[in-house]
C-alpha cells in the first residue's frame, strides 16, 4: 500500500525532521522493485545516505569518545553501520510499514528484509540531507540511532554484545562443540513475525526470541554462554572441594 501524506508526516515526526518537500521521503521509501522507472527508486538516495551516515556518525563518535584511538573508533562505527544495526533502527521506526516493494521482496524477517530496511534507512537519511542539510541529518542520526537503547549500545565497547562471536570464541578456546542454531517456531503475522530460536552446545540449550532470526540467535547465544560459564564455575568449585576433602 502506498503511504498517504498523513502517514509520511507521521514518519517524519518520528525522524525528527519536518520535510519541506515530502516527495523526497516518499522516494526514499520506494524500492526499485516497485518503481516505474530507473529514476523512481530510492537507489540514488541510498548512495547519498551512505556517505551522509558515515560523516554524521563519525563526528558524533569523535565527540562522545574524545580519548578513543582511530582503531577503536573504526570498530565502533563498523558496529553501528552494519546491515543488522541499521535494520534495527529501521525496525524501531517501523519503516517496513511505509516501504514500497514489488513482487518477490516480501518483508518476512530474513536477510533480504534486513538489507532492504538498512538500505531504506540510508535512503531516508539521504532525503533528509537534501531537504535540510547536514545539520538536519545529524539530528536524525542522534534521535534515531543514538538515543535510548541505541545509546546504551553505542556506549559499550565494540566487542560487548556480540554474543554469537563471544560464544564461539569461548567454545573454541576449550576445544568444545560449536553452537548449533535452529528456529523452533514462528509466531505472529507474516509481515510482523516473532522468531523463537535455540542455541545448542552439547547438552546445554539457550533460547531467544526476536523480530528477526539474527536477533533471536543473539539472545539465545547470550543465554547459552551464561549457562556454560556458570557450569564451568560450578565444576571448578566441585573439583576444588573434592581436592580439599582428599587433602584432609
Amino acid at each position: 500500500m502506498v503511504p498517504g501524506e498523513s502517514e509520511l508526516r507521521c514518519l517524519a515526526d518520528r525522524l525528527g525532521h519536518c520535510f519541506h518537500e515530502l516527495g523526497r521521503l516518499r522516494l526514499a521509501l520506494t524500492h526499485r522493485s516497485a518503481a516505474l522507472g530507473a529514476d523512481g527508486s530510492n537507489e540514488r538516495l541510498e548512495f547519498l545516505g551512505d556517505t551522509v551516515l558515515d560523516l554524521c556518525l563519525s563526528e558524533v563518535l569523535l565527540e562522545r569518545f574524545p580519548d578513543a584511538g582511530s582503531g577503536e573508533l573504526t570498530k565502533l562505527k563498523a558496529l553501528h553501520v552494519s546491515n543488522e544495526s541499521l535494520a534495527a533502527v529501521a525496525d524501531r521506526l517501523d519503516l517496513a510499514k511505509y516501504l514500497q516493494v514489488g513482487g518477490g521482496h516480501s518483508l518476512v524477517g530474513d536477510r533480504t528484509e534486513q538489507r532492504l530496511l538498512a538500505n531504506a534507512f540510508e535512503a531516508v537519511l539521504g532525503a533528509v540531507y537534501l531537504d535540510g542539510g547536514v545539520a538536519a541529518a545529524k539530528r536524525v542520526v542522534a534521535q534515531c540511532m543514538l538515543s535510548d537503547e541505541s545509546s546504551d549500545t553505542l556506549n559499550r565497547s565494540p566487542d560487548e554484545g556480540n554474543h554469537k562471536s563471544a560464544l564461539q570464541e569461548w567454545l573454541q578456546a576449550r576445544q568444545r562443540e560449536l553452537p548449533r542454531y535452529a528456529v523452533v517456531r514462528t509466531e505472529g503475522s507474516d509481515n510482523r513475525p516473532t522468531f523463537f530460536v535455540e542455541a545448542r552446545s552439547g547438552e546445554l540449550v539457550g533460547t531467544g526470541a526476536g523480530p528477526r532470526k539474527q536477533a533471536a540467535e543473539r539472545e539465545a547465544a547470550a543465554q547459552l554462554l551464561r549457562m556454560l560459564v556458570e557450569s564451568e564455575a560450578s565444576e571448578a568449585t566441585s573439583r576444588a572441594g573434592a581436592a580439599a576433602g582428599s587433602g584432609d
